[in-house]
């Protein structure tokens, strides 16, 4: 598991990366949408990343983008890497404290979310990560940001603990995938500006 620090690192890294490529500003003015952007939006793209690795669990498929790796193992990671952008956005990187961390894992433990995958399979064990975000989406709804940064900093423990859990290499993989996207054409503003391009 990560420290506090790593974790705090990582929060504050990649979302200045992804506020660089222009991933928080208005794709058509250059505008900053730090304060506008959807989250909602950005909670259900997490969710999708989520989905997509448990696609991967189905033949154990390879990613389309760094071919060499699981699908499973890089969804994982794309999920991670949203987290961290969102809760940089919010600026709580400095809700990773060692006494959180060790909280969220004794809450895993006590609940058996990452009991032993012959008894709970890696696909059962995607959807307690997905119920992470959908208790961070709800607490939003009612306006409870606390709890709802507090879910959101879970669910990035909980995928770390899952990937400990079946040898998933997690921070290679987000290093590797980051570089991966720094040059990616659709990822370009001006792809993104084109008919079918990323609006988000």
């Amino acid at each position: 598991m990560l420290t506090a620090k790593q974790f705090q690192d990582l929060t504050t890294d990649i979302h200045q990366s992804n506020v660089a490529a222009g991933w928080w500003s208005n794709l058509q003015t250059g505008e900053s949408i730090l304060r506008t952007r959807n989250r909602p939006e950005v909670m259900m793209l997490i969710q999708s990343e989520y989905l997509e690795a448990y696609d991967g669990t189905l033949g154990d498929k390879r990613d389309d983008h760094l071919p060499h790796r699981l699908m499973l193992d890089v969804e994982l990671a794309d999920a991670a890497i949203r987290l961290f952008d969102l809760l940089g956005g919010e600026g709580a990187a400095d809700r990773f404290t060692e006494g959180f961390i060790t909280s969220t894992l004794g809450y895993i433990t006590s609940k058996g979310l990452l009991r032993d995958l012959l008894i709970q399979s890696t696909e059962s064990q995607l959807l307690n990560a997905m119920s992470f975000v959908n208790a961070a989406f709800e607490h939003y709804r009612k306006g409870r940001t606390a709890h709802y940064l507090d879910e959101l900093c879970a669910a990035v423990v909980f995928t770390f603990a899952l990937a400990d859990t079946i040898n998933v290499p997690l921070l290679d993989i987000i290093a590797e995938k980051r570089a991966y996207n720094a040059n990616r054409l659709d990822h370009k503003r001006e792809h993104r500006l084109a008919d079918g391009g990323k609006v988000i």
